[in-house]
């Protein structure tokens, strides 16, 4: 967040010419962030922390809703396209990523620890997928299908894997 504020340009991208990370993205990680740590600290009678993780699981949710809503207007209208010529706004990538992180909300509500380990390797194997792509320059695995496209950045990427896998490895409380 420091980085985008500040347009240090080199710690958005990693790799000179690749996708930044935008200011969004990096606000929604660190809710995801402070998610998955409600996994793991949560414990099963403490309500203000099962609400800390619905707030923070129906605000990023919100966000992906939001900004599907605002890809598929800018997908079929030209001028909004156009108000949008900088993109300040996750891939679909990110946001799948994001999503994914955020419905271990619910699995973790609804004790299904199985499923929140399911939907942190999804996310964190999404991530990894985003790496390969930079690794092997094909584009396309890090969702860069056009020159107007936004991409997964490089350090989304490597977000994704790291919140992804704290997600896989959380402990349930019942165990």
């Amino acid at each position: 967040m420091v980085a985008a504020v500040l347009r240090v340009d080199w710690l958005r991208t990693l790799v000179p010419g690749a996708p930044k990370m935008t200011l969004l993205a990096a606000f929604l990680f660190a809710a995801a962030s402070l998610l998955v740590l409600g996994f793991q600290n949560v414990k099963r009678r403490d309500q203000f922390g099962a609400f800390l993780i619905g707030t923070l699981t129906l605000a990023i949710l919100l966000t992906v809703v939001f900004e599907c809503i605002r890809f598929i207007a800018d997908y079929f209208s030209y001028e909004l396209a156009l108000r949008y010529a900088e993109p300040a706004h996750p891939s679909p990538c990110t946001l799948i990523g994001l999503s994914l992180v955020a419905v271990g909300g619910f699995a973790w509500a609804f004790r299904r620890w199985g499923l929140l380990r399911l939907f942190g390797w999804l996310s964190a194997g999404l991530g990894l997928l985003s790496l390969t792509g930079y690794v092997l320059s094909l584009p396309w695995l890090y969702c860069s299908f056009g020159p107007d496209d936004t991409a997964m950045s490089m350090p989304t990427a490597i977000c994704l894997v790291i919140l992804g896998s704290c997600e896989a490895l959380t402990r349930g409380f019942d165990e």
